[in-house]
């Protein structure tokens, strides 16, 4: 079945990245190949690093080889799921879409002030601003993306045979749709729903089947296919799905006591992994945002609060974590689902976006909350593009972080605060 992922137990299968080049040894965690001194930036960008990924088959032997060689990575294949909205009625459904109605657009709009800056559709060529999603996938189809000129797709979950490519990122679970419409849909029944509508370059990848699974095989390749499209802000919904690992290890006959301390290695592997990775997407000058979880749970009477910290990939010190703000009229509370430690905080209870079946629906989720901040990321792009005639990663993720507002939260709930839009 082409929508369903499954990921069968192999003991000798790892994901080996490998970094060639002259990518600087002992970079800073924050540093990127912008903040180098010029000639050094020259030097890099005339034989640039060149990243590789690759499935295969290691002994142990081979294996520590690889982990001797500090250009290296390898970790085995694991699964990997959906970070899912919360559920919701359908009576709160509805009053979100009424509210939403009411004002002219989804709460989260107004609270991240989105209205204080457009993208120009006029602008030039070179003031693009390419925003990748890797998720469910998308309706391209939806009357929200009628503003979209260059479309990128790939499905990662059934990626064709040989040279052939599956383009095909058909969403039937909705939430790949949802979450781009806030990034950069454009208004629906005269709802505006997205923070960037001025975007006109979508990169789409497909990495999580009908049921919300997915692969770190999947993911990886699909941000190595979002780095060649050239994304400058990638945004994602994603967790390591560690009770998944367990489970596929007690399917090939491991004890639970082994389950778990495999699962925990391969966790810890998979650490290592994405942290090169996203370490050399971030060099290169893109930006990664990611929601921080839904793992959370507060307010429950008779029950101490759980409080989960953020997950991982999002929890890669070189992605902008996302934590779920709700209001109240003006009071903002942090969601009670939303993991603790994230770097930012944003709209994400009662969002309304695109329906994939058509018009709009109400969702929740620090999914909700992460696109808000990759359409943020969009408008200080291009404001920054216009302002100085250039901008990078580093800029634009400073500028967020400076200037959230602190909504009198505790930090450990709201990170910096709440980015806004720049002003006009």
């Amino acid at each position: 079945m082409e929508g369903v992922m499954t990921i069968p137990y192999d003991p000798d299968r790892y994901l080996v990245l490998r970094i060639d080049g002259p990518m600087p040894t002992g970079l800073s965690k924050l540093q990127s190949m912008d903040s180098l001194r010029p000639e050094v930036v020259e030097a890099i960008r005339a034989s640039p690093p060149r990243l590789t990924l690759e499935a295969t088959t290691l002994s142990d032997k081979q294996r520590a080889e690889v982990l001797r060689d500090p250009r290296q990575e390898a970790a085995p294949p694991i699964p990997m799921a959906l970070i899912a909205p919360v559920d919701c009625t359908a009576a709160r459904i509805e009053r979100a879409l009424r509210a939403a109605k009411e004002a002219g657009a989804s709460w989260g709009i107004g609270a991240v002030r989105a209205a204080n800056y457009t993208i120009s559709a006029a602008r030039p060529k070179e003031r693009d601003v390419p925003v990748a999603i890797l998720d469910t996938g998308i309706n391209k189809n939806h009357s929200a993306f009628v503003g979209i000129k260059t479309w990128h797709t790939q499905n990662f979950i059934a990626p064709g045979q040989g040279d052939t490519v599956n383009t095909n990122v058909t969403d039937v679970k909705g939430h790949g749709t949802h979450c781009a419409s806030t990034i950069f849909g454009r208004d629906v029944d005269g709802v505006r729903i997205g923070v960037a509508p001025g975007v006109t370059t979508a990169i789409v990848a497909k990495v999580l089947d009908d049921n919300g699974r997915g692969s770190n095989e999947a993911i990886s390749n699909a941000l190595q296919w979002a780095r060649l499209k050239d994304a400058r802000i990638i945004s994602m919904s994603i967790g390591f799905d560690f009770p998944a690992i367990v489970e596929r290890l007690k399917e090939a006959s491991w004890s639970e006591r082994g389950a778990v301390s495999k699962a925990l290695q391969s966790y810890r592997d998979n650490v290592r992994y994405f942290d090169k990775l996203v370490d050399f997407l971030s060099f290169e000058g893109r930006l990664l945002i990611a929601a921080a979880g839904n793992d959370s749970q507060r307010g429950v009477v008779g029950v101490p609060d759980q409080l989960i910290d953020v997950s991982m990939p999002a929890a890669t010190e070189n992605v902008i974590s996302v934590g779920a703000l709700s209001r109240i009229d003006t009071e903002f509370s942090v969601a009670p689902f939303s993991n603790i430690n994230p770097m930012l905080s944003a709209p994400g209870v009662d969002i309304v976006g695109a329906n994939v079946s058509g018009g709009l629906i109400a969702m929740s989720g620090t999914s909700m909350a992460c696109p808000h901040v990759a359409g943020l990321a969009a408008l200080w792009w291009d404001k920054q593009l216009v302002q100085n005639g250039q901008t990078s990663a580093d800029d634009v993720k400073a500028s967020l972080r400076a200037l959230a507002e602190n909504v009198g939260l505790r930090v450990t709930d709201q990170g910096r605060g709440l980015p806004v839009a720049p002003a006009p």
